[in-house]
């Protein structure tokens, strides 16, 4: 290739002997130059350990290795866009791309396989989500579910376009890269599906119905899912799309499903409400099958719209939502699941964030993320701006601009071990620059740069895709 790019594999960590296995997994990154387009899987780790209770993390991070996937290395090839995400779990790296591709790299025989996007004739097929992973009885991984989406690209003979419904499809992949089966549905998917035992939940929004919540059932290997709902609110005038899922399994055992709503043409006005939805008492008789097998309540009413996923804290004691105008809103006061409201009114609290200079009324784009004891939330503005927020007030505990010179649209991640200060990581979008802040506080103690890999600039800017922070040994992917 005339410009290979590279996965890169980095460690906060300096491994032990018996890691070695654990420190071949990777971090992907979408690298983006003005004349080309590359793809790396950088691998960072960035902690010394000298046993699997006391660590220690290391002033820098070490690049351990680095992968280019197929097709990038172009301004036509595939990228990360947002939405798409890397995941790591066991011996494998998941990995989607804007146009629908999904990468399976196996991490310790490096086995590495490229299921290329699906195409639909008179459409271009594009890919805003992650992937999702089933597990059988044993807890092993059974198989994978991702969406694309397809948008028509029909014209007359005018050149003016003919707004044609979006279709998308559900696929669900076998590890060894064999396809499950795959769905099509009417509509836009926001966000990725969700799986709960063998139901696969997906937020789906069209022209007619507006938002509705599409259950699937899957029914085995190589079998054809079946349809097992169609939930939306009821009201039929209401047109608002419906936003990300979030999968939240409660102390007791019990899954459930929390989304907002959101409108892009009134991204100030009006009301917008948040769900729960969860299984009813005749969900086992009916085995999943019918409306009735689920309740969906509405938690709260704001005049925000929401286009990332709500944040439940597992005791479902918290719920945070971050919306337009750069606002982030938290409930205290927890979800009572027996009562008919479940508990949750107005918001206990509302923190406007940095807004940016243009267009002040985005919405915020990144999740955020909760510290292990419930008590600080991480997040990132639409401006330059980290923030550490107290949980239960609102207020902010400290902020940092970093450089200034690049805004954020992924996800921070958290990294919490015994004995040593809690540090927070998130990577710039326009220059693809790691940081680690101290969680604490907010200092950065490092900032790790992709152009000091290669002599060519091929980090450029435009990372967008979710990275992921592994325990217990803190690999970056």
């Amino acid at each position: 290739s005339m410009f290979p790019g590279l996965i890169h594999r980095v460690s906060l960590q300096k491994p032990h002997r018996c890691q070695n296995s654990i420190h071949a997994m990777a971090k992907m990154v979408l690298s983006l130059t003005p004349d080309r387009k590359n793809i790396w899987i950088i691998v960072l780790s960035v902690i010394l350990s000298s046993s699997m209770v006391k660590s220690k993390y290391l002033a820098e991070p070490d690049v351990l290795w680095s992968y280019q996937l197929p097709g990038s290395g172009s301004l036509a090839g595939p990228g990360l866009r947002k939405g798409n995400a890397i995941v790591a779990m066991e011996k494998y790296l998941f990995a989607t791309t804007d146009e629908g591709s999904l990468h399976i790299i196996s991490l310790f025989d490096n086995e590495k396989i490229h299921i290329k996007g699906p195409v639909l004739q008179g459409t271009f097929a594009e890919c805003h989500s992650g992937v999702s992973i089933s597990k059988d009885n044993n807890g092993d991984m059974n198989y994978l579910v991702y969406a694309v989406q397809f948008t028509p690209n029909l014209s007359g003979k005018d050149n003016t376009f003919y707004f044609i419904e979006r279709m998308s499809r559900v696929i669900a992949v076998h590890i060894d890269g064999t396809i499950r089966w795959t769905k099509d549905l009417v509509g836009k998917i926001s966000g990725t599906p969700v799986i709960s035992e063998n139901f696969i939940y997906i937020s789906i929004s069209n022209k007619h119905d507006g938002g509705q919540i599409v259950i699937l059932r899957d029914e085995g290997r190589d079998e054809w899912p079946t349809v097992a709902a169609k939930i939306s609110s009821g009201d039929k005038s209401n047109k608002k799309t419906f936003g990300p899922l979030t999968l939240q399994t409660s102390l007791d055992g019990h899954d459930f499903i929390f989304w907002g709503e959101s409108d892009y043409e009134t991204s100030l006005n009006g009301d917008f409400f948040a769900y729960a939805l969860y299984r009813s008492e005749k969900f086992a008789s009916n085995q999943g099958i019918g409306p009735d097998s689920y309740t969906m309540k509405t938690i709260t009413k704001w005049d925000r719209s929401l286009i990332t996923q709500p944040l439940i804290a597992r005791d479902l004691s918290l719920v945070f939502m971050g919306g337009s105008g750069s606002s982030v809103s938290g409930w205290v006061n927890g979800l009572n699941t027996s009562s008919d409201s479940m508990g949750i009114a107005e918001f206990d609290w509302l923190n406007v964030m940095q807004k940016p200079e243009v267009n002040p009324s985005r919405p915020m784009i990144s999740d955020m993320t909760l510290s292990r004891d419930n008590k600080f939330l991480f997040l990132t503005d639409n401006s330059f701006y980290m923030y550490c927020l107290e949980t239960m007030t609102g207020k902010i505990v400290w902020s940092s601009d970093g450089n200034r010179e690049s805004g954020y649209v992924v996800q921070p991640k958290l990294s919490e071990i015994p004995e040593e200060s809690p540090m927070v990581y998130t990577i710039e979008t326009l220059r693809g620059n790691v940081r680690q802040h101290n969680a604490n506080n907010g200092y950065i103690n490092w900032e790790f740069n992709c152009y000091n890999l290669s002599r060519e600039k091929l980090c450029g800017h435009s990372v967008e895709g979710e990275f992921r922070c592994v325990s217990p040994f803190l690999i970056l992917y």
